[in-house]
C-alpha cells in the first residue's frame, strides 16, 4: 500500500470524525460503515469507466463533472472525497483506499466492514447464556475492544476443557487469557 493511499486514508477517516462546524465528534460505526459503503460502490462504477477516469488528457475539472453522476447518490463526506481525489488525479488510488480505511476502521472502532466486531470466547464448559451477556458487557473494561462496538459483537463460543478455569477471548488479533491453565504454566 503506498504512502499515498495511507494519507488519503487518513484525511478521509479525520473527515468521518468532523462536523460540518468542524468541531471533533465521535462518529458511529455506523457512519463509517456507510462511508466506506458508498465509496466502495462508486470504486465499482469508476472501474467500469477506467479508461475515462485514469485518461491523463481529460482534465481534472472535467473529471470532477463526471463525477456529479453520484450526487444524490452519496453522502457529503464520500461526495467530497471523490472530487478531491479527481482533483488531484488520484482515483486510481480509491480501491487502496478503500482498503486502508477499513484497517482503520477495524483498528478504530472494532468494527469490520460489515459492521460486526467477531469475538472468539473459549471456555472449560458450555457457558450459559447468562455469562455470555455479562461477557458483552465486562469485555470492553479490559480493552479488547471499545465500548461503543458492544451492540456489534458477534460471539464465537468454543470449549477446551484444558483451561480448567477461566476463559480466553481473541478479537481483532488481540487474545485476553485468563484461564487456570495460563497461570498454571507461568508458575512452573
Amino acid at each position: 500500500m503506498s504512502t499515498a493511499e495511507t494519507s488519503f486514508a487518513d484525511a478521509l477517516f479525520l473527515a468521518c470524525q468532523l462536523n460540518t462546524k468542524g468541531n471533533k465528534k465521535t462518529a458511529t460505526g455506523e457512519e463509517y460503515r456507510q462511508v466506506l459503503s458508498e465509496l466502495k460502490a462508486a470504486e465499482k462504477i469508476i472501474a467500469q469507466f477506467s479508461k475515462v477516469f485514469h485518461n491523463p488528457c481529460i482534465s481534472s475539472a472535467k473529471l470532477k463533472s463526471f463525477l456529479e453522476v453520484f450526487e444524490g447518490q452519496l453522502s457529503r463526506v464520500p461526495l467530497e472525497f471523490l472530487y478531491i481525489l479527481a482533483l488531484k488525479r488520484r482515483l486510481k488510488l480509491l480501491p487502496g483506499i478503500c482498503e486502508k480505511f477499513e484497517t482503520l476502521l477495524i483498528r478504530e472502532t472494532g468494527l469490520n466492514g460489515d459492521g460486526e466486531l467477531h469475538v472468539k470466547l473459549t471456555f472449560p464448559y458450555e457457558p450459559e447464556n447468562a455469562l455470555i451477556e455479562k461477557m458483552r458487557e465486562s469485555l470492553p473494561k479490559s480493552g479488547l475492544y471499545p465500548e461503543s462496538a458492544k451492540p456489534y459483537v458477534k460471539f464465537q463460543v468454543a470449549v477446551d476443557p484444558s483451561l480448567i478455569a477461566g476463559f480466553v477471548a481473541e478479537a481483532n488479533g488481540l487474545i485476553l487469557d485468563v484461564s487456570l491453565l495460563r497461570k498454571l504454566s507461568k508458575r512452573r
